[in-house]
Order: C-alpha cells, then sequence, then structure tokens
C-alpha cells in the first residue's frame, strides 16, 4: 500500500471515530453502556489500523501513538468505574483521584514532547539564520577587499 492509501484510511477512520463519539453522546445520551462499547470499539479498531497501516513516520510516533490509544482505553475503562455500577462513592472518588493522575500525567508527557520538538525546531531554524548571516557577511567582506583592491 502507498503511503499516500494509508494515510487517507487512516485520516478518514481519524474524523469518522470524531464524528461517531459526538452523534452517541447526543443520541445516546441515556445509554451509557452504548457509548462506552463504542468507545471500546473504535480503540480496539483504531489500535489494529495503526499497528497494521503504521501511519506513521517514524518508530516514536507509532509508540507515541500506542500509548495514546492506551491511556485513552484506560481511562474509558476508569470513567465506567466511576458510574452507577458501582454504588460505593468513595471507591468512586479514588477512582477519579487516579484518573486525574492518569490523564494529568499523560498531558505532561505529550506536553513535555511537543515542547521538546518545538525546542529543536527553533534551535536549527536559529542555526540556519546564523549561517545565512555568516555567509552574507562573508560575502560583503568578500566585496568590500574586492573593493580595496580595484581602489589600489
Amino acid at each position: 500500500m502507498t503511503d499516500n492509501k494509508v494515510n487517507i484510511r487512516y485520516l478518514l477512520f481519524f474524523y469518522a471515530r470524531r464524528l461517531m463519539i459526538t452523534v452517541a453522546v447526543v443520541f445516546w445520551r441515556d445509554y451509557l453502556f452504548l457509548q462506552i462499547f463504542q468507545m471500546y470499539m473504535q480503540i480496539t479498531i483504531q489500535v489494529v489500523m495503526i499497528g497494521y497501516l503504521r501511519p506513521q513516520r517514524t518508530e516514536k510516533e507509532y509508540v507515541l501513538e500506542f500509548f495514546n490509544e492506551g491511556v485513552i482505553l484506560f481511562s474509558t475503562y476508569m470513567i465506567m468505574s466511576c458510574s452507577n455500577w458501582v454504588p460505593d462513592e468513595d471507591v468512586k472518588y479514588q477512582i477519579g483521584y487516579v484518573l486525574v493522575f492518569v490523564v494529568s500525567t499523560h498531558l505532561l508527557i505529550n506536553l513535555s514532547l511537543v515542547l521538546k520538538v518545538s525546542c529543536i525546531d527553533l534551535n536549527q531554524k536559529c542555526c540556519i539564520l546564523s549561517d545565512k548571516e555568516r555567509a552574507a557577511n562573508a560575502k560583503k567582506k568578500r566585496a568590500e577587499k574586492k573593493k580595496k583592491q580595484r581602489q589600489v
């Protein structure tokens, strides 16, 4: 399969997944079980697609995508535990604290990766700019030397 076809299939499912979540929340708002089941099925299909199609360019992106899907799946399990199926309020609070910790850790990991990539890109752009400035300064100096030599 070509990369273009893989990316198109991956993006189509990516947007269809968001649309299905929206439809489920709006039309199945009284049926939590159906919403959660739909989320489990979407995550499973997404993981299979990631493993089979490998739409990411690098191995790091591939691992990060699996990590993100795993956290989403774990969070969905935790949210299900905070529903009316678990009658004990203390257990719900404890699960809620664990969920907040997991989501916060997930957010910190992803933000740190984004900041790292941004800093690397910024550093590369600065190096390119400084190289261009050095080249322009060297060109000016050569032009000035030639000008002085012509005058003598």
